[in-house]
C-alpha cells in the first residue's frame, strides 16, 4: 500500500472547498487525501498545532490571516510543509511574492483539474524523495520511542535523544546544512510527542518549549515528578490527578471528587494517598502554588488577586502555604526571579 500524504484546504469560500474536494483525484491516484479543511489562516494555524500536514493549498486573500502570511508562519512552525497558492489573475504581484517566501507552486482559480493533479505529482516526488533520505539519516523509530519515554518520565529517554543526536550528526557529518536541519527536526519530532502526551499539564504548568531540547526536556522530567499521581497505575488516581490540575482554579471539595469519580469520600482520600503519599489536600495545595508562582512571573496580577483566582480567600493563609512550599514569600519568589 503506498503512503498517502495529508492535505489541508484553506479558503473562506466553502463553494471552493467543497469544489476541491470533490475532484476525483484524491487517494491513491495523487497519493494525497484531504484531512481537514479552514476558513481562514488563523484556524489554518490552530489546525497546524494539532496535527501534521504534509501539504497546504491556500487562498491568497482571505479575512484575518491571509494565504501569505500564512505561509510565512508555517515555514515557522512547520518547515517541512509543501504549500500551493490559489490565486486570480489579478493577483500574479502576490504569488511572485510567495514564490520569493517558499511556496511550491500556485494555481490560477478557478482551480484546473489537469493543472492541480501536474503540481500534486510533482509534490508526491518531493515528498518521497524526502523520505528516502530520512530513512537513512533519522532512525525515526527510536524518536518515537524515545518521546514517549520521555512522556512517562522516563530519564532514560534523555539518553536516547542524545545517542540519536550523536547518530545524525556522525551521518550527515559532510553536510552541516542536513546536520542542522536534522537535530531541528528531532526537536520538534520529541516536543510533538511530549505535547500530545501531556499537553494538559504543560498547560497548567506553563512550560515554555522554546527552549533548547535538553533544558526543555529536563523541565518536562522535572514537572512531572512533581505531580507523580499522573504517571501512577492506579486509573482512579491518574483520573483524580489530572482533574484536579485542569481544574485548578476552581474550589473543589472531598464530596465534589467523590461524587464526581463515583467513589465513597473517604475511599478516595485513603486509595489517594495510599499510591502518591501526599493526602488530595496537600496535592491541590503544591498543585496551587506552582500556578501562583507562574502568575506571579508572567502576569501583572498582584498576589491577593492570585490568591483569589485560585480560590483561596484568606491572603494570610495561602502566603504561609506559598512560603512552605516554596521556601520564600510571594513578594521574594517575584523579586528574585524576575531580576
Amino acid at each position: 500500500m503506498n503512503m498517502m500524504y495529508n492535505v489541508l484546504i484553506v479558503d473562506d469560500m466553502e463553494a471552493i472547498r467543497n469544489m476541491i474536494k470533490r475532484l476525483p483525484i484524491w487517494g491513491n491516484a495523487s497519493g494525497f487525501i484531504i484531512k481537514a479543511e479552514a476558513k481562514d489562516g488563523e484556524e489554518a494555524l490552530v489546525l497546524f498545532k494539532e496535527q501534521d500536514f504534509d501539504l497546504v493549498i491556500s487562498d491568497i486573500r482571505m479575512p484575518k490571516i491571509d494565504g501569505i502570511e500564512l505561509i510565512k508562519e508555517l515555514k515557522n512552525i512547520s518547515p517541512d510543509t509543501i504549500s500551493i497558492l490559489l490565486t486570480d489573475y489579478a493577483e500574479f504581484s502576490f504569488a511572485k511574492e510567495a514564490i520569493k517566501i517558499g511556496v511550491f507552486d500556485y494555481l490560477v482559480k478557478p482551480v484546473d483539474q489537469e493543472a492541480l493533479q501536474n503540481v500534486l505529482k510533482k509534490a508526491n516526488e518531493v515528498l518521497k524523495q524526502r523520505q528516502d533520505q530520512l530513512t537513512f539519516y533519522y532512525p525515526e523509530k527510536y524518536v518515537f520511542q524515545a518521546g514517549k519515554n520521555i512522556s512517562s518520565g522516563d530519564n532514560c529517554g534523555i539518553d536516547d535523544i542524545i545517542a540519536i543526536e550523536e547518530t545524525i550528526k556522525l551521518r550527515t557529518r559532510d553536510n552541516p546544512v542536513k546536520t542542522k536541519m536534522l537535530l531541528e527536526k528531532l526537536e520538534n519530532d520529541i516536543k510533538k510527542i511530549v505535547i500530545k502526551e501531556h499537553s494538559w499539564l504543560i498547560n497548567f504548568m506553563g512550560i515554555k518549549y522554546e527552549y533548547k531540547l535538553d533544558i526543555w526536556l529536563m523541565c518536562m522530567l522535572e514537572k512531572l515528578n512533581e505531580f507523580p499521581a499522573v504517571n501512577n497505575k492506579n486509573q482512579y488516581v491518574n483520573k483524580i490527578a489530572r482533574y484536579l490540575l485542569e481544574n485548578i482554579e476552581k474550589e473543589l471539595s472531598m464530596n465534589d471528587l467523590a461524587e464526581k469519580f463515583y467513589l465513597t469520600k473517604n475511599y478516595l482520600g485513603e486509595l489517594f494517598k495510599q499510591e502518591t503519599g501526599i493526602s488530595v489536600g496537600e496535592f491541590i495545595n503544591k498543585a496551587k502554588v506552582h500556578r501562583a508562582g507562574i502568575l506571579l512571573l508572567e502576569s501583572d496580577f498582584k498576589f491577593y488577586q492570585i490568591s483569589y483566582i485560585l480560590g483561596f480567600n484568606n491572603i494570610e493563609y495561602f502566603t504561609k502555604i506559598f512560603k512552605k512550599i516554596m521556601g520564600e514569600t510571594p513578594q521574594n519568589y517575584r523579586g528574585k526571579n524576575n531580576k
